[in-house]
């Protein structure tokens, strides 16, 4: 079967077959971007990370960047053993960041004390004038 999708003035009949391909590449290109991350972030520590974690990602990264396939079900896969990683090497992926560049940020954002929160996961998020902080992080249970 067909679709119909307008660019501009332009209709364009795309098979089903051709947007599935293409979603399935965006699959690709966005577990190569988020290995390349987490390769980049081992690189720079990697006398924190074990070898065969390193070694993992970038096999992951070399099949990728020279087009060997990879079946839809293992991008999945894929995926999650990288979040698993970061969660395994989370010191490598968190940000320190100075006193100085902590007031300044809040010197930016305008809220005083008690609109900071800090969640279980160490996460920092600030509420404005909004009557109390959500029961759920942003950054690990974004709002529906």
């Amino acid at each position: 079967t067909q679709s119909t999708w307008v660019f501009g003035d332009i209709p364009l009949k795309l098979t089903e077959q051709f947007i599935h391909d293409i979603l399935l590449y965006l699959s690709r290109l966005r577990l190569l971007l988020n290995a390349m991350v987490v390769k980049s972030s081992f690189v720079s520590k990697s006398c924190e990370i074990h070898k065969i974690d390193i070694d993992g990602v970038t096999d992951l990264v070399d099949k990728l960047v020279t087009g060997i396939y990879i079946e839809d079900d293992d991008i999945e896969a894929h995926q999650l053993e990288l979040k698993m990683l970061q969660k395994r090497y989370k010191d490598v992926f968190t940000v320190a960041l100075t006193k100085t560049q902590i007031q300044a940020i809040v010197a930016v954002v305008g809220l005083s004390k008690g609109h900071w929160f800090k969640c279980p996961n160490d996460h920092f998020y600030a509420i404005g004038d909004c009557g109390g902080a959500q029961e759920k992080c942003p950054e690990c249970n974004p709002p529906r």
